[in-house]
């Protein structure tokens, strides 16, 4: 919570006469006093597991990248149960199927190209 919604909220309390106006300035003090920034959720980066062992995992990337469509079968069986988990396998399953597309798209380019300049490149002189 911010200090601002608290502050409004006792002073919503004190207007409904909940508070006196002794414990409105009592609880205003101790809030204008509160450190917030220390009480703020801090993401640390760390892949440690929740509670329930739910953690980024990079065999279940590599398993989606090699593997996308047991990658997107894992992503959607986990997607609720484990996050992270399901997070990992459904970015290797979608980098695996980026990967797999542009290599349908250049492939074919270069052996053309490879063919068609071979038959064209040959002087006999």
């Amino acid at each position: 919570m911010s200090q601002y919604t608290d502050l409004k909220k006792i002073k919503e309390l004190l207007d409904d006469g909940v508070l006196s106006k002794a414990e409105y300035e009592e609880q205003k003090e101790i809030i204008l006093n509160r450190d917030y920034e220390a009480e703020a959720p801090r993401h640390s980066g760390s892949s440690k597991p929740s509670a329930n062992g739910d953690a980024p995992s990079g065999g279940y990337l590599a398993l989606g990248l090699f593997f996308p469509l047991i990658g997107l079968i894992l992503f959607l069986v986990w997607i609720n149960e484990y996050p992270k988990r399901a997070k990992s396998a459904g970015k290797g399953a979608l980098i695996g199927t980026i990967i797999y597309i542009v290599l349908c798209i250049i492939v074919p380019i270069i052996i053309v190209n490879a063919a068609v300049s071979s038959v064209y490149n040959n002087y006999w002189y």
